[in-house]
């Protein structure tokens, strides 16, 4: 798909959008082709703690439901490798994600609405629904600062040691040399110069991913474990000079 000037499959090229919702018609469309018995046996295995059902290619994570002013909340994952937040059950008023893109009536009472995963709310989801399962300021805690510079290929390990070896990390995190600006990929602008202590003067963002891009991707891929534990995101800056008038964002 083409974005501005950046052409990508962003399921095959992960933590570059702000998004894993790239597509909401198409999401939209797989929700649709679900009946209804499938959204009475998901709540009622929600509410058991069984195994979540799996249909028509829908994949829903565990360790994302949670249960809201009335309405389940749920990470899915479809076919073309989009993601979405799920709200079933109650949705009379609206959610504290913001509205949703799309909604129907189930006859046995409630709706079924489906929400972006867009950085914004994903954000809201950690800030009001789930606020442990999302990446926080750490302080004065030890932890490890951990490169993600292969993004999705590195996290499950990252919680299964940080589970087994019951430490904290910032766990989403790669050097702010090595990240893009999503707006600057979009345009096609080049790249901004960096110096890498001991390299000299390099461009930035060879890894591929932006800052929005690598903490979306982190955040969702930690809301779909059930083994990550406490976590922070950054961007390192350590021993790294950049220009005057190019700072990384806050």
């Amino acid at each position: 798909m083409l974005v501005g000037k950046l052409d990508l499959n962003p399921a095959k090229n992960p933590a570059i959008l702000d998004t894993a919702t790239w597509e909401p018609a198409r999401a939209w469309e797989w929700i649709q082709s679900l009946d209804e018995a499938y959204w009475s046996s998901l709540q009622e295995a929600a509410a058991s703690g069984t195994a979540l059902p799996a249909r028509g290619g829908l994949t829903l994570f565990a360790a994302s439901c949670v249960r809201h002013q009335g309405a389940l909340y749920c990470l899915a994952g479809l076919p073309d490798g989009q993601q979405v937040l799920l709200q079933v059950g109650d949705v009379q008023t609206e959610s504290v994600l913001g509205k949703a893109f799309g909604g129907k009536p189930l006859s046995s009472g409630g709706q079924v609405a489906l929400h972006k995963t867009d950085a914004s709310v994903i954000d809201r989801f950690f800030r009001f629904i789930k606020p442990e399962k999302g990446p926080q300021a750490l302080g004065a805690v030890p932890r490890l600062g951990i490169g993600t510079r292969m993004t999705t290929a590195v996290w499950p390990g990252i919680w299964r040691a940080m589970a087994q070896g019951h430490f904290a990390a910032n766990s989403i995190q790669n050097s702010v040399r090595e990240l893009n600006l999503l707006e600057n990929l979009v345009a096609a602008r080049p790249a901004e110069k960096n110096i890498a202590f001991n390299f000299g003067t390099i461009e930035t963002g060879y890894t591929g991913s932006t800052f929005e891009g690598l903490w979306v991707a982190g955040a969702l891929d930690a809301l779909k474990s059930d083994k990550a534990r406490r976590y922070g995101a950054d961007a390192a800056a350590t021993t790294q000079y950049r220009y005057p008038g190019h700072l990384p964002p806050p």
